[in-house]
């Protein structure tokens, strides 16, 4: 059986058609102005700041670090008022830690993650991707779509929002598609 390529429109590589990214330059294909697909490095930064800021604060307000009881009072501030803004971000499939790394979370169809999708993926999901010595999150870094578990229980996906100058395939001759190849609506058909 043939299989169905096509061109991404990035960088005009030629990929398998009903794939999400490019694997030349992780364009998300359906929609390539939206970003590509995200680092596992920036992925776990991001973990990092999200996690972080709230066991530190905990730790002052609650934990048996020893401080005054108006640092601790300040401190409980923070932390609820870093949980009000990462409740505020969920809506647009983000966190603080994503946010700053600038990574998103995205459905299938490329629209942000739902307040719902995410709060299910951040408070429930991870922690099945956590259960089994973390092997969960560690799958991101050998999925084709950079998907951890708890991305492939919601069908979700983490772009890079940042622009990214993407340097095009060079072919020889003058076209673009081998001439093999049957193009038909942007799909190549070999």
């Amino acid at each position: 059986m043939a299989k169905v390529m096509m061109e991404c429109p990035a960088c005009h590589a030629t990929v398998e058609a009903g794939g999400r990214f490019c694997p030349r330059c992780r364009s998300f294909l359906a929609n390539v102005s939206l970003g590509r697909s995200a680092s596992p490095a920036r992925r776990l930064a991001a973990t990092i700041v999200d996690w972080g800021i709230v066991i530190a604060a905990g730790e002052v307000t609650v934990g048996n670090v020893q401080v005054p009881s108006m640092v601790a009072g300040g401190a409980a501030f923070v932390l609820l008022a870093y949980l009000a803004w990462w409740l505020l971000l969920l809506s647009d499939g983000a966190s603080p830690g994503k946010r700053l790394f600038k990574l998103r979370v995205i459905d299938d169809t490329g629209h942000p993650a739902s307040f719902f999708t995410m709060m299910i993926r951040e408070w429930f999901a991870k922690v099945l991707s956590a259960a089994i010595l973390g092997f969960g999150f560690v799958w991101a870094l050998f999925d084709d779509n950079h998907q951890a578990w708890h991305d492939k229980i919601l069908g979700t996906y983490v772009i890079e929002t940042d622009p990214v100058e993407i340097q095009p395939v060079r072919r020889t001759g003058t076209s673009p598609m081998p001439p093999a190849a049957t193009t038909v609506g942007g799909v190549r058909r070999i």
